[in-house]
């Protein structure tokens, strides 16, 4: 054995595990370029040596030292790190490291973080601990090509002769040919390039063009083996010190280290002194040794560590990479003395001879007692150092002063998001929160309506517009993936708007909307924006809005010209030429920022963390970047928004609100907390008069000046601070909670009884409702039979409502084959009457969240609202209009949330953007036939928040469905709703 070998495996190993516990040397990720040349030098070494002895290579006794050299360990490894990962990580991220662990199992992992646009550079708290494994996948895929290609090119080369040579060339020729493809690869794209397979072969083909010349090689002069040694030793030193790792990695920055490294092997020095070759010392040596063992826990240990010092005074001190250091050292040598060695020496997978198959299997077993001791310890390490670290937190800071450092109107709406502010600010655990955290920082998708809009593809300005086509105001919005989220502000606000306002949108997601090009992660991105902002400029100059909002990130972003950040001098100087253009065409420019950008909730928050550690201030970059727009927006007599009134109180911006959370990771806003603040956005453009003032806009609480309304509301909010459950009737969960009038139920089940025993109200009332839509519409039935019988008989009513059959022409997964297959006749039955009977209105509403198809999987939105818009166009001919009636928000279900021992606050329900898609799908369809949308939340919600009973009465018997008694109770509201929406039910109008 070369011990010099080893020492250059110790360098590598040293080189990498500095490089990550401390970003210092910063080109210290060589060292993984050094054991790539290593490995091929040794593999082919070794393979050619055996053709040349026995004419053969043994391919299934090389893949039997392989895995008994490199699978044990890497097994324990994954397994103590899946184990610390369950203890330590959100849920989310834990099951992210938990396929992390499958791909590095089956030697893929470097592809798994290539497609996930991995960037190797950009080390956080979401950064997987398994994130290394990339080049032991990799080399596991060359190791099983090129023992075939060595096979084939001795074959090729037998006959010649000078076959080492021959063989020799042609791996040279072949590491040629791998790095100009790398060199095209990387600057394709860099990112993909540090892990796919073909970009990184060339470094390992170079180890093998070295073992094939050794012969040469060799005959160097002794008298210049120093030189070249220390040189080739000065060159992977100063390798680790000025790669880049922005640029040009791993082709051709990474030559320097793989070429001094082909010299170092090529040319070995034993010199009489060893203490003059640094690397051919028992030091060296023995690291070199349990180097692949170092290599494998160093990742996890600096991960898992630093995530147990969060909260604690050591998390930003160098103490966590220190002690992350001492325990690899640690872990690696437990594991090489009990797992490497003994297995690597054992006859595991080899075939084994009758008489000695005892004494192997006795050797085996104690090798498996040691493989689970060493995952056992490093399991109790962990969750030790769990516990002592959960007694090591500071307090959590106090709340903030409610006072505000910005000079924005305090009216309802804003007061509202405000005192919700304080009180997560003061927050000292995490509430739950709708949508959870976890799911927000795994994988958080942009709502399928707003998406589609901000892709290259853009489908035109009609699929991407919201609110009444004839609205008197039209708005727009224009930027980067940061003014995504407030498409569904704008959206919220248009369509509680009763027609005033309408929002389009004309953002991209990794496109800021300037005159530079700038640089993205997303090729496709990257290519398409420079059109796609010159496409905005020609729609904003068809649309003409009477506002344009422009939102892009604060957060640094490059120009691909440079590949450095554009700074707040450049940004200004290439946004005034858009301005320019812009201004004959627009109202009035807005300036609409995007959250402070300071912590990144990916990285600050865990199961173990508190809300204080999520906490963020308005950075400086932020504050400069502010006042460039605020000079923009002057120079076009424009505006600027101060948002930082919705997210945060002084400096202390939370990571949730209102039980929301704020962004979905550092600069990013989630749809969900956009559409929560849309009422306060509309108060501050309607006080800074960019926008004409009108209360109905408000979407978190919509119009309610009736008297019923405003006892329903004072209710709910009653009920939403109730800290213990009161006595209610029906009893919360109990079956009469979720019973139906026998009058109800039978209309609704498969076999329709005849319309004259699903008719309520005078025959000859002057106004008559035609009932259609799946169990929703029954349970509004109890309502519209309160409103019959108060009515004076002006009122008439029939349902063709029936349970599992929304009112679409989709088959549908019902409950039953009988209510599957009686569901079409019961349509069909429903839209002839109409057409006889031409009511006065037609009532619709489906339970579309829960819509499911008969093949599987939820119906999506595009297809329920094609399905709909079907129908509606259908019957609208034979009505005075159709009314779509809200189904009740849909989140907590009463028969689990609740208990005796539970609180009301745990069956608060959140609406989900689901809900506000297929709603806003109902409100698009009925609207553009004539119909009217009815926002039913006033009936069971405040500012989003919808309790499970109010004024004594359980609002819903399970997650979906309203009861009959809260039905009957809302009654006197609904009709409130139904005047101002336009309905009239005391016939004076609206009846055919």
């Amino acid at each position: 054995m070369r011990l010099d070998l080893q020492g250059l495996r110790a360098l590598a190993v040293g080189l990498v595990v500095l490089n990550h516990a401390f970003e210092w040397p910063a080109g210290g990720f060589v060292g993984v370029d050094i054991f790539f040349v290593i490995s091929g030098f040794l593999m082919t070494s070794v393979l050619h040596r055996e053709f040349e002895r026995n004419g053969r290579i043994r391919f299934l006794a090389f893949y039997r030292r392989r895995i008994r050299r490199l699978i044990p360990a890497s097994v324990a490894v994954l397994i103590a790190t899946v184990v610390a990962s369950w203890a330590l990580f959100s849920s989310g991220r834990f099951v992210s490291t938990v396929w992390d662990a499958v791909a590095s199992l089956f030697f893929v992992s470097n592809w798994r973080f290539a497609s996930q646009a991995t960037d190797y550079f950009a080390q956080g708290a979401q950064t997987s601990p398994l994130q290394h494994y990339w080049s032991l996948s990799l080399e596991e895929q060359y190791y099983l090509v090129w023992p075939l290609a060595i096979l084939l090119i001795a074959l090729l080369v037998g006959r010649t002769r000078r076959p080492r040579l021959f063989a020799g060339l042609i791996t040279f020729a072949i590491t040629s040919a791998l790095f100009f493809l790398s060199l095209h690869l990387t600057q394709a794209d860099k990112g993909s390039a540090y892990f796919i397979t073909p970009a990184r072969l060339w470094e390992l083909s170079v180890g093998a063009t070295v073992a094939l010349c050794m012969p040469w090689f060799s005959k160097l002069p002794l008298a210049l083996r120093p030189f070249i040694a220390l040189a080739a030793l000065a060159g992977m030193i100063t390798a680790s010190v000025i790669t880049p790792a922005d640029q040009g990695f791993p082709a051709p920055w990474a030559a320097l280290a793989v070429l001094s490294t082909a010299a170092f092997i090529a040319f070995p020095w034993k010199p009489k002194r060893t203490w003059l070759n640094p690397l051919d010392n028992p030091f060296f040596s023995y690291i070199g040794d349990i180097s692949y063992s170092l290599y494998l826990w160093h990742f996890p240990a600096l991960i898992l560590v630093t995530e147990l010092a969060r909260g604690t005074p050591s998390y930003d001190t160098p103490i966590p990479a220190l002690e992350s250091i001492a325990l690899s050292l640690v872990l690696a040598a437990l594991s090489y003395r009990f797992i490497e060695e003994p297995v690597r020496h054992s006859s595991w997978l080899e075939p084994a001879k009758r008489n000695r198959r005892r004494t192997r299997t006795k050797v085996q077993r104690y090798q498996s007692i040691a493989v689970m001791a060493v995952s056992a310890t490093a399991v109790v390490a962990i969750v030790a150092a769990l516990v002592v670290d959960r007694g090591a937190r500071d307090n959590t800071p106090e709340a903030a002063s409610p006072t505000s450092g910005s000079s924005q109107p305090q009216n309802g709406a804003l007061s509202a998001i405000k005192a919700e502010l304080v009180k997560a600010v003061g927050a000292k655990e995490w509430p739950e929160l709708n949508p959870s955290m976890d799911s927000v920082i795994t994988d958080y998708q942009t709502p399928e309506a707003a998406a589609a809009c901000s892709v290259p593809d853009y489908p035109g300005m009609d699929e991407c517009t919201w609110g009444s086509p004839d609205a008197k105001v039209s708005m727009a919005i224009v930027g980067d993936s940061t003014s995504v989220p407030y498409v569904a502000t704008l959206r919220a606000m248009a369509e509680g708007s009763n027609g005033l306002l309408k929002a389009t949108a004309l953002g991209m997601f990794g496109c800021p909307f300037v005159d530079i090009t700038t640089s993205t992660p997303d090729k496709n991105l990257e290519k398409a924006c420079p059109e796609r902002k010159l496409a905005s400029i020609e729609n904003i100059g068809t649309l003409k809005p009477d506002v344009l909002f422009i939102t892009n990130t604060y957060f640094p972003f490059k120009a691909l010209s440079t590949g450095a950040a554009v700074t707040p001098e450049q940004y200004e100087a290439a946004m005034k030429p858009y301005l320019e253009q812009l201004a004959p065409n627009v109202g009035t420019i807005v300036f609409l920022p995007p959250p402070p950008v300071e912590k990144d909730v990916k990285e600050c928050y865990t199961p173990r963390s508190v809300p204080q550690d999520c906490l963020s201030t308005v950075p400086e970059l932020w504050q400069a970047r502010a006042k460039v727009d605020q000079t923009l927006a002057k120079t076009v007599d424009g505006a600027w928004i101060d948002t930082r009134v919705v997210y945060c109180v002084k400096s202390s911006c939370p990571a949730f609100s209102g039980g929301i959370p704020i962004k979905s990771d550092i600069v990013h806003l989630t749809s969900e907390y956009a559409t929560h603040i849309a009422p306060a956005v509309r108060e501050i453009l309607t006080t800074k008069g960019i926008l004409p003032a009108d209360e109905s806009t408000s979407t978190a609480a919509p119009p309610g000046d009736g008297a019923a309304l405003g006892a329903i509301k004072t209710a709910l909010t009653d009920a939403l601070g109730a800290k213990e459950w009161p006595e209610t009737t029906p009893a919360l969960g109990s079956p009469e909670a979720g019973a139906r009038s026998p009058e109800f139920d039978a209309c609704a089940g498969p076999v329709y009884p005849g319309i004259e025993k699903c008719t309520w109200g005078a025959a000859d009332a002057p106004v008559t409702i035609t009932v259609v839509g799946d169990s929703t519409a029954v349970g509004y039935l109890p309502l519209l039979r309160t409103l019959v019988d108060s009515s004076n008989g002006k009122l008439r009513i029939t349902s063709f409502g029936m349970y599992g059959c929304p009112f679409i022409p989709i088959s549908i997964a019902a409950g039953n084959e009988t209510y599957r297959s009686e569901c079409p006749k019961r349509r069909e039955a429903a839209i002839e009457e109409i057409s006889t009977t031409k009511p006065s209105y037609v009532f619709v509403s489906n339970l579309t969240s829960e819509i499911k198809k008969v093949e599987g999987g939820l119906l999506t939105v595009a297809d329920y609202k094609a399905g709909l818009d079907e129908y509606l166009k259908k019957i609208a001919p034979s009505t005075g209009k159709v009314v779509m009636f809200a189904t009740p928000p849909e989140d907590k279900d009463i028969r689990e949330c609740y208990s005796p021992r539970s609180e009301p606050a745990a069956c608060v329900t959140r609406i989900q953007t689901r809900w506000k898609e297929l709603n806003a799908a109902d409100s698009a369809v009925v609207t553009a036939i004539g119909g009217v949308w009815v926002d039913t939340r006033p009936l069971f919600c405040v500012n989003g928040s919808c309790p499970a009973f109010a004024d004594g009465i359980p609002t819903k018997f399970d997650k979906t469905h309203i009861t009959e008694a809260w039905s009957r109770h809302i009654a006197p509201a609904a009709r409130e709703l139904l005047v101002q929406a336009g309905v009239d039910l005391s016939g004076g109008s609206g009846g055919s």
